[in-house]
């Protein structure tokens, strides 16, 4: 699997988009939003805190979920179809490309937080920012195994625009965009339950030194194995058509 995985790795650096796709996005919303607020002391400070670990990753999870598209053209060229010859079962596979799709939202994480330092001026000790970074790209296993999910499960055509669809919907629905404290009440418990809005709650608490609480903690969980088990099974059958 070490061996796949680095395989995957280098196909993902030398992916022309890869670095574009991770970074513009991300910087350039975290730049736009954050200077649309205003206030001063305190209030700026956790408002730009707040932004940044939402931008952050908003950028991280398109991301991964996006990396999980490069599955469908797999299914279209055969490679698929020869993996699954090889000594490496289901689960290896998908875990090997889950990790592939994590290290790919890690760029637009470190980016956007040290705009926030330089910029924004946030300050945090040492160990936070780790942290914080740290939460951000551990979180996005969930996201990653979903991307993969839709790459093998959908057709050609279709995989972009589910894709994108999914990240709006959960970046909208999750908070990150606009917090979900200004939802109406059903909107705000259903938020809740979406893992966007689990995955960045986490570190928003960390980077406040609080305890990220046990409700986002679960619900992130239990998305991620989820989506492993469904991008287990869309991998099994996917290796029995091409496209």
């Amino acid at each position: 699997m070490i061996g796949y995985l680095k395989l995957e790795i280098r196909r993902l650096l030398r992916s022309p988009g890869y670095l574009v796709g991770s970074l513009a996005m991300p910087l350039v919303m975290y730049l736009v939003i954050s200077n649309l607020y205003s206030g001063s002391g305190a209030e700026r400070e956790q408002t730009a805190l707040y932004l940044m670990v939402s931008m952050a990753g908003f950028g991280a999870v398109g991301a991964a979920l996006t990396n999980g598209m490069s599955v469908v053209a797999d299914r279209s060229n055969g490679w698929l179809r020869q993996l699954r010859i090889t000594p490496l079962d289901a689960r290896r596979v998908v875990v090997a490309r889950g990790l592939t799709g994590m290290l790919a939202g890690l760029p637009g994480i470190l980016a956007v937080c040290v705009l926030g330092g330089l910029l924004n001026g946030i300050h945090l000790p040492v160990g936070r920012w780790v942290a914080v970074v740290g939460l951000l790209w551990v979180g996005l296993a969930p996201f990653a195994l979903l991307g993969l999910a839709v790459g093998y499960l959908v057709s050609v055509p279709a995989a972009q625009p589910v894709t994108m669809l999914l990240n709006i919907s959960m970046s909208i629905l999750g908070g990150l965009w606009v917090p979900a404290s200004l939802f109406p009440h059903t909107l705000r418990r259903i938020s809740q339950l979406v893992p966007t809005s689990g995955y960045a709650n986490i570190s928003r608490q960390i980077a406040l030194n609080a305890t990220p609480h046990l409700t986002d903690i679960a619900v992130l969980l239990a998305w991620m194995v989820g989506f492993a088990g469904l991008a287990i099974v869309a991998y099994r059958r996917a290796g029995r058509r091409i496209a």
